[in-house]
């Protein structure tokens, strides 16, 4: 079966990138929308957007495009259903194609070409409000480390600052963490607690996401200063959170960068977690 691998946006323009289609001539590769929201975000996006698809442009049959990511996550909160599995649209895909194609014969009046730029305020605009709210996305982030501050309380904070805490007791507390806090988000929504459960239970898309949250939210609360973290560096986490949450629905997340690498792993292992209602905590919370 092909494999299907979803791309970073530093990914794009690598020699890996070339090797990988060479060497796997059945692979895809996913073009996630936050890929092209990055790619389309200043003023120079048509030059960035042709350098960026410029080797998948040669293979554009092999371009998958993605559902949008803020809208089957605001999906998933209205009605407790999950966003379809494999994340694929094949309109976008379509769409992708062309775009590709035409960025590839630097046609500016080409027809999708237009289209896109026609879009391109109303979609810059809507970033400015939302994925490039620098201030929102270091809020977001503050207020996460201090849930996980207080659900840890001193006893636990003490346990993982020890330097040989170990990776899997820190991942499974993550997933143990974030499934309560998840759960308690979700029924002061407004849904019921049997519905939240069984929704939750299948690894959606919304827990994906809240999972890479808790998780940067802890490696927040032991090494401490989130409060002089600058808001542009919490919008770069954010948008490396959710490559890695989008790409975790396919065989594998590209990327170049290391912070990105690891999260792409340790997501995984979490969502590999067989027995979750078996995990126990390593200290009392107890005050």
């Amino acid at each position: 079966m092909a494999k299907v691998f979803a791309l970073d946006q530093n990914f794009f323009r690598s020699g890996e990138l070339e090797s990988l289609i060479a060497t796997d001539p059945t692979a895809k590769f996913v073009v996630l929308d936050i890929a092209l929201l990055e790619m389309a975000k200043g003023d120079e996006w048509m030059k960035i957007m042709r350098r960026s698809l410029e080797i998948l442009s040669k293979r554009p049959g092999r371009i998958l495009a993605s559902i949008s990511l803020g809208e089957a996550l605001r999906y998933e909160l209205e009605t407790l259903d999950r966003a379809p599995l494999n994340m694929i649209c094949k309109e976008s895909t379509r769409y992708v194609r062309a775009l590709a194609t035409e960025l590839a014969a630097n046609d500016p009046a080409a027809p999708t070409i237009r289209q896109f730029r026609a879009r391109l305020p109303a979609v810059q605009n809507d970033l400015s409000h939302d994925e490039l709210d620098h201030g929102k996305n270091l809020k977001r982030l503050q207020d996460m480390t201090t849930k996980v501050k207080e659900f840890l309380k001193p006893a636990g904070m003490k346990v993982v600052k020890k330097p040989d805490f170990p990776t899997i007791e820190r991942l499974a507390l993550v997933y143990f963490i974030a499934s309560i806090l998840a759960k308690d988000e979700l029924v002061a929504r407004g849904h019921l607690p049997v519905r939240v459960k069984r929704f939750l239970k299948g690894n959606p898309l919304y827990f994906r996401y809240y999972l890479t949250l808790v998780r940067h939210g802890l490696e927040w609360a032991i090494k401490g200063g989130i409060e002089n973290y600058t808001p542009q560096k919490a919008t770069n986490d954010t948008f490396d959170q959710e490559y890695v949450v989008a790409g975790s629905f396919f065989d594998d997340l590209l990327s170049c960068e290391k912070r990105v690498i690891v999260a792409n792993q340790e997501l995984r292992f979490m969502l590999s977690i067989k027995n979750p209602g078996g995990i126990t905590l390593p200290f009392s919370r107890a005050e």
